[in-house]
């Protein structure tokens, strides 16, 4: 019966572990990202023209982020190169532009095996961003 016990156990452990290992954010974030959704609260936001170029850029929009910390961003077909950093207990996203050193601080709304929500803030405007990763 005690042997049982402990066997249980370290199965149990041995479980928790693993779940528990896989799923932190910067595991979870490795891989390729298609953009599926993107909202925004801007007074903007509510022209047709606008909302049209939102569906059109979510189409064409991926994100690869790599286990070595680098990431390659396509927007509208225009290809960055950066490295990125996850902060703040892994409640946001840091990516640094290659080229021209800019930032970009994004909170994770949530992160799953298979969907990434990021919220871009700048002073009232909030932009959200639904990615689903790419099999």
């Amino acid at each position: 019966m005690k042997t049982k016990l402990i066997t249980s156990l370290f199965i149990l452990a041995v479980l928790l572990c693993v779940c528990s290992c896989s799923s932190k954010p910067e595991d979870l974030i490795i891989g390729k990202w298609q953009m599926t959704e993107l909202t925004t609260n801007s007074p903007e936001a509510s022209n047709p023209d606008v909302k049209e170029f939102f569906a059109e850029m979510a189409k064409s929009s991926q994100s690869e982020f790599k286990s070595d910390l680098t990431c390659v961003n396509t927007v509208n077909n225009i290809t960055t190169k950066g490295r990125w950093t996850i902060l703040a207990d892994g409640k946001q996203l840091h990516v640094i532009d290659e080229d021209s050193g800019s930032k970009a601080i994004m909170d994770i709304e949530s992160i799953t095996d298979d969907q990434l929500v990021l919220i871009t803030k700048d002073g009232e405007i909030e932009t959200k961003t639904i990615y689903t990763k790419v099999k």
